[in-house]
């Protein structure tokens, strides 16, 4: 049992504070080097901030290759507030599993955001995505393979990253969208402060986004 603890992880920037993952629950069980050790556990996540609660198997720990541990379970991670990212706003919720290595953590999902908005706009949406995807988890890197996201009337394809960018000062999102008999206004509808888009009707589109992280708002990004 790890009730109460706290577990940090340093960054490579020494000006910046280390993630900090508030333990609330952790009960581990056949912990040794004779096989994987199975865990359930409930933590509070740094950045988005949210609830993880998780079970599953992890190990044996490859001491010479530690991205070659494997690792597997299944995950809610409820609550999340969205708004940290400055721009957009909503309390996420997604369930999913995962297994693979550390290096390359297979995950397939879905989330739920009922009160999804881009602030520049103030109209809020009910997003919904199923997706599948994997993470290095040694580097905090995110691949989506596939992600099928729903509001309104449209349906958006996704694929692409979220990786350190290169020289390494911080994570770059690249996304590629398409969307195929979709409407304009439920697109339109995120961005503007009118009560009706300007524009309506039936569109497909396909569009990359390339998004920085920097202290600047989501829009201007």
């Amino acid at each position: 049992m790890a009730n109460g603890a706290v577990l940090e992880f340093a960054l490579r920037k020494p000006d910046k504070q280390p993630l900090r993952f508030a333990i609330h629950q952790a009960l581990l069980r056949d912990v040794g080097w004779k096989g994987a050790l199975s865990y359930r556990v409930r933590v509070r996540n740094p950045e988005p901030p949210g609830e993880i609660t998780a079970s599953g198997n992890f190990g044996v720990w490859n001491i010479n290759h530690p991205g070659q541990t494997p690792v597997s379970g299944e995950y809610k991670f409820d609550r999340v507030d969205l708004s940290v990212y400055h721009g957009i706003a909503g309390i996420l919720s997604s369930l999913g599993k995962f297994g693979g290595t550390l290096a390359h953590v297979d995950i397939a999902g879905s989330t739920d955001t009922p009160d999804f908005e881009v602030q520049s706009g103030g109209h809020r949406v009910q997003l919904t995505t199923e997706f599948s995807a994997y993470v290095d988890a040694i580097r905090g890197d995110t691949f989506l393979k596939h992600v099928d996201a729903h509001f309104g009337r449209t349906h958006v394809v996704a694929d692409g990253s979220i990786k350190e960018s290169p020289g390494g000062q911080s994570k770059t999102a690249l996304i590629d969208l398409r969307v195929r008999n979709g409407r304009i206004e439920d697109i339109l509808g995120l961005f503007v402060k009118a009560k009706r888009a300007p524009m309506s009707g039936s569109v497909t589109l396909q569009a990359r986004t390339e998004i920085l992280r920097a202290n600047v708002p989501f829009w201007r990004r």
